[in-house]
């Protein structure tokens, strides 16, 4: 990754056996594709791990940047955090 803190976050949660979380990505499709590429290999990261608890759901919202989709999260990712 090219950003130090994803590396930093992989890092530490391997050394997790569970990361009991209900977590909404969204990213903006208008985004640079290296930046959409690193989100999405983050996402697959924490998936592929297997924790048991985690449940993730990553989106990538086309034509939306990083400044429109900041806004939007909380009533992207609540609903779906929520839905149970």
């Amino acid at each position: 990754y090219k950003n130090e803190k994803y590396r930093e976050f992989g890092w530490a949660a391997a050394r997790l056996d569970d990361l009991p979380v209900d977590l909404y990505i969204g990213v903006g499709g208008a985004n640079t594709a290296g930046f959409v590429a690193e989100v999405l290999a983050f996402s697959e990261q924490l998936e592929g791990r297997g924790y048991p608890g985690l449940r993730l759901h990553t989106e990538v919202l086309e034509g939306r940047d990083h400044m429109e989709i900041v806004r939007h999260m909380p009533e992207l990712g609540l609903p779906w955090v929520f839905e149970r």
